[in-house]
Order: C-alpha cells, then structure tokens, then sequence
C-alpha cells in the first residue's frame, strides 16, 4: 500500500512530498519508514542526500567504509549519514569527540551553515584564480573539512629531497609528546626510536607521495603519526623545506648541518651531508615551559627597529 504512495490520512506520510518519495523508497520494514520520514527533511535534501541514499540502495552499490567503527554507524542507511544522531556519533568515533563535545557540533552546525558566506566568497575568490583539478575545485568554500583524530600515536618528521626525479629521505626525527593524552609537545629526539619496519614504511610511502605530486629540485619534510596499537599510519602534513629546529640534531649525531642538504639542491647536487659520525647516539632538542606572563626584554626605536620578546607558554 505505502509502495504505492497511497498513504492519504495516514500520519507522517501524508504530505505530497512523502507520497513523491514513498514509490522511489518502497518502504519493506518499520525501519524504512523511519528512514522515509527523516529523508524528506530540509537537512537531508540540502545536504545532497537524498540521491546517493536512492541510488545505492536500489543498485546495491557496494560502500567503502573508511573504518569498522564508521560501518557500524552508517551501515543501515547506506553510508549515507541521515539522522543528526549519526552526526554526532561519526564526530565520535572518527574525531575523537566525547559525547558533549558531539552534542556542541550539534548545535554549531546551523550557525556554521547561516554564516560560512563571510568566508566562502573571498575564499571561492582565491580559487577561482588558480587551476585546480575537478574533484578539488567541487570542493569550494560552502564545504568544512572535518579532520579526524590522529594523535592518539607516535609524532615523527621525514627530512629530504628531491632532485632529477630521485627521492631521498635522510633522516626520520621523533617528535615527543606528554601527558596522559599525549597534547603536550616535549622535544624532538634524532635518531628516530620507532621500529626500524615502521620507519621504512613511512619513507617508501613519502617517497610514492612526493613523486606522484610531481614534487622535484627541493627539500621537503613529511609528518606522520603511527598508531603502535593499530600499527597504522597518518600522514599530518608536508612542508616544502627543511626544518630549522632539527639543525643541531643533524650537527650533534651526523656532524652536520642540515641545511647543506638545502645548499646542496639549490646548486643543482645531489646532498653532501656529512654523516662523518659522532660519539653521540641520540640527540635531543627540548622545549621549556614556565607558567609566566609574556616579558618584552627590548623595544624598537628609530635607530633599531628590531624587536625582542621572551613569552613563556602556560
């Protein structure tokens, strides 16, 4: 009967936008009626969900889910997020939100929604001057990214370079973090301490990245977490240059500088770093925090405009 859309005096159906809908959902169980009533709602249609929900259903299009958690989430509904409790649940188990902090994105959402135009034009603005592929100019402005949590493992930094189409990783730092949620950055610590096979991974992984991009005649450094319980990796970002604050590192275990690799790329050769060797093992470069307020040790005046300041971080 409901497959029909003959639904006239029966509530929550009724309406002439749920008798469009009910032939093209075909309703079997309770649970699809659920699903028939929340997806003819303003947040499912604005959100480009309505499509994606119809399509995979009725083909049985197979869905990819980034992780077991996200399946257990979205499974009913075809990957497709249609309940705000689904929302709030991927916020979660993929962002490492607590229920609270969920239920805040709840409520932030709407006023993203009312107010991203301040941001999206003169952003959509830069974009239209540059030449982007067509799955990355579809992401405009109007779009937030949603980052999701990768802290919860092991910090460390690649440093290289790559010149002629060669691909060459020299060193991999640790980066140490603290506290019973590893938030609190300690120092950074060369030679790296991760297993070896970890290690390798990483580096075959930037060298495939740094390749496909196209990226050549530069050093760059590469950020990545590993998770020692899952034994996965994450890649955090990629920096087009060396890292200034692994220099003493380089000098104290390798006997050199770094920045030679950089010298070295500019004039067209490839690196010379030392590595004569040290009796250093492992070097270390820490970061002291005091709870003080900031103190300003020099001012600028007209015959030195240079400028001073120690601030010390809670």
């Amino acid at each position: 009967m409901l497959s029909r859309a003959d639904s006239i005096g029966v509530f929550q159906v009724e309406s002439r936008a749920q008798m469009n809908m009910l032939p093209r959902l075909k309703p079997r169980c309770f649970y699809d009626l659920v699903i028939e009533v929340a997806i003819v709602r303003p947040g499912p249609i604005q959100g480009d969900m309505v499509h994606p929900y119809l399509r995979r259903r009725q083909t049985g299009e197979r869905i990819c889910f980034p992780s077991r958690e996200l399946e257990e989430v979205l499974d009913r509904t075809c990957g497709v997020p249609l309940f705000q409790e689904q929302a709030m649940k991927i916020a979660i188990v993929a962002a490492g939100f607590t229920p609270t902090e969920a239920d805040d994105l709840r409520r932030a959402i709407p006023i993203i929604r009312d107010q991203i135009e301040l941001f999206a034009k003169p952003f959509n603005h830069v974009l239209s001057q540059a030449s982007l592929p067509p799955e990355i100019a579809a992401v405009d402005g109007y779009h937030c990214i949603a980052e999701k949590l990768i802290s919860a493992g092991r910090q460390c930094t690649l440093e290289g370079y790559a010149l002629n189409g060669e691909v060459e990783v020299y060193g991999v730092i640790d980066s140490v973090r603290e506290g019973e949620h590893r938030s609190c950055f300690s120092r950074y610590q060369y030679p790296s301490r991760l297993p070896r096979r970890v290690q390798m991974r990483m580096i075959g992984a930037a060298k495939q990245l740094v390749r496909a991009i196209g990226y050549d005649g530069s050093p760059f450094n590469i950020e990545f977490y590993w998770d020692d319980r899952s034994d996965r990796i994450s890649l955090l970002e990629i920096n087009a240059r060396i890292s200034k604050s692994h220099c003493p590192l380089f000098e104290e275990v390798d006997g050199s500088s770094h920045q030679q690799v950089m010298i070295d790329v500019a004039l067209g050769r490839s690196s010379s770093i030392s590595r004569r060797g040290t009796t250093v093992i492992l070097a270390s470069v820490s970061l002291t925090r005091m709870a003080s307020a900031p103190s300003a040790r020099t001012t600028p005046t007209a015959t030195r405009p240079s400028f001073r300041a120690t601030v010390y971080e809670m």
